[in-house]
């Protein structure tokens, strides 16, 4: 038995301090890092709220895609093998959405597994399902549109003016590239020249083409990565191919799974392997 003495006071643990704390003194200054308090319970994220019903949309099959579109103030979103564009008015006040307008804009190849989407300037918005590159341009009659490609397309990015796209099984070579990346036209991915002005390659070890990823915060630099080894380049605007690899420098991890990249700030997170 412990043996207290006449001073002893019981004095409440605050455990549960959320991840919201006051900077002065007479605010507790206790923080619970990245958990959130729900309901009397510590919980690891946020957490979700449903605000779109699955009625809204031609069927109730695999959501594939969801991008917020800065150009057109809208949701971008894959569902099945259609595509739409959500316009949600949303009052986080009282965390309701006052009004949702979904139209559908376009209709994949393909009905399930993931797709990449990216967007440019003009504006355009880029999907790639790993079969065909669409592009949806609200400009153009029809305004989806399926792009002209020698190339298997996966994971796809936009930096300086061009729509970066991993190329695996690249017909522009003989034989077909695998370790291959391409470059569409400035502001225009309808168009993906096979020509030495819009082709890179993985340089540094023999490998194949997981991703090219624009680098947040670094300007005009970007990733590309491989199976196993990932390099950075620069788009320092050479006449005949823009970007140019640092040779001095390369991550020796590739890329597992190009639907786990993250970017954020001044960091690419990757299941790498």
């Amino acid at each position: 038995m412990i043996a207290r003495g006449q001073n002893f006071k019981q004095v409440p643990l605050e455990i549960t301090g959320s991840s919201t704390f006051g900077r002065y003194p007479k605010v507790s200054a206790s923080k619970t890092l990245n958990m959130f308090i729900s309901d009397n319970f510590l919980v690891p994220y946020a957490g979700y709220k449903t605000v779109i019903d699955a009625s809204l949309f031609d069927n109730n099959t695999e959501g594939r895609a969801l991008h917020t579109s800065t150009k057109l103030n809208k949701l971008v979103s894959v569902v099945g093998n259609g595509v739409y564009l959500i316009d949600i008015t949303f009052n986080v006040s009282t965390l309701t959405a006052t009004s949702i307008v979904v139209t559908r804009i376009g209709t994949l190849q393909t009905n399930t597994g993931i797709v990449y989407i990216a967007e440019n300037n003009k504006p355009q918005i880029a999907f790639s399902d790993g079969t065909k590159i669409y592009i949806y341009d609200p400009s153009l009659l029809p305004a989806f549109q399926i792009a002209t490609i020698n190339f298997v397309p996966g994971f796809i990015d936009f930096h300086d003016t061009y729509f970066l796209c991993a190329a695996s099984q690249d017909l522009g070579y003989a034989p077909p590239a695998t370790n291959s990346w391409r470059l569409s036209e400035s502001n225009n991915g309808l168009s993906w020249p096979s020509d030495a002005g819009h082709q890179g390659l993985i340089q540094t070890k023999p490998d194949k083409i997981q991703a090219v990823v624009r680098f947040p915060s670094r300007g005009n630099m970007i990733l590309v990565m491989g199976s196993t080894v990932t390099e950075s380049w620069y788009d320092l605007g050479l006449q005949l191919f823009p970007y140019q690899r640092n040779s001095s420098m390369s991550i020796d991890y590739g890329c597992l799974n190009p639907a786990t990249i993250a970017s954020m700030d001044e960091i690419v997170v990757w299941l790498g392997v």
